[in-house]
């Protein structure tokens, strides 16, 4: 009796073991309530794009999700440890693709996204649209501002009040080549997002016609207090973020 007690404790133990391992490997801790977790790169124009997406946990413990990657069952698994999904974000009218893969496992989630998005994705069910006016269920905990000012793409960008954390997806790019064949860490070196320095990419501030709208944005973003910034393609600015930001943004002046 002592021996069979004995062995599903360790079993237990093991069992907890694996699942703490589990959620290391799948999710990244950035601070308290907040993480991320990378998904499949993709090619964009024939470019390799790695992908990452943020998970914030919400007070109530409703989770919130940053431009989504393709789930697989471990993630889909991880973020169910963490808490309720109940908001699927799409900031701007480029991060959509992944988005009605977790409505169809997460039914319940509230889709926010850009305005183009309503018109490029009808199928999709949207609870709000992000825009200069948007009021969104998880303020105060998440602030946003609409960076205004690309022809192509303006994009939602978002604080998170508690942490200091400015969440980004296309704006700032910081990509590791190490793995890429010459052509693409060169290609990647010219338009100005091969790391570890990163910056804007080329072709969107020349998307930028509209400079006094992007200036006055990127004055309502430094009135945010962040230590640290997160973003969708590479690696992550982990301190002095605001420094970073002012030098990346440069040639908006």
């Amino acid at each position: 009796m002592c021996a069979c007690l004995f062995a599903c404790l360790l079993v237990k133990r093991n069992l907890i073991l694996i699942g703490k391992l589990f959620l290391l490997v799948m999710l990244h801790t950035v601070a308290p309530d907040i993480w991320t977790m990378d998904g499949e790169s993709i090619r964009f124009f024939g470019i390799p794009f790695p992908l990452r997406m943020t998970i914030v946990r919400l007070p109530d413990q409703r989770l919130w999700l940053h431009s989504p990657v393709r789930p697989s069952k471990e993630q889909l698994a991880a973020l169910q440890v963490l808490g309720s999904t109940a908001f699927l974000v799409a900031p701007n009218a480029f991060h959509h693709l992944y988005i009605g893969h977790w409505q169809e496992h997460f039914p319940e989630a509230q889709i926010w996204g850009v305005s183009k998005l309503k018109q490029k994705r009808p199928e999709l069910h949207f609870s709000g649209i992000l825009d200069e006016t948007a009021e969104t269920p998880w303020q105060p905990h998440i602030e946003q501002i609409y960076f205004r000012g690309s022809a192509i793409l303006p994009e939602m960008m978002f604080w998170h009040r508690s942490t200091k954390t400015l969440i980004l997806t296309d704006y700032i790019q910081n990509h590791d080549t190490g793995n890429d064949g010459w052509f693409w860490r060169r290609l990647k070196r010219i338009i100005g997002v091969e790391g570890p320095q990163g910056g804007v990419p080329l072709d969107l501030r020349l998307s930028v016609w509209h400079r006094r709208a992007a200036r006055d944005s990127l004055q309502q973003l430094m009135q945010w207090d962040f230590e640290r910034i997160i973003i969708a393609h590479g690696n992550c600015i982990e301190g002095n973020g605001r420094e970073y930001l002012q030098k990346a943004f440069e040639w908006l002046q």
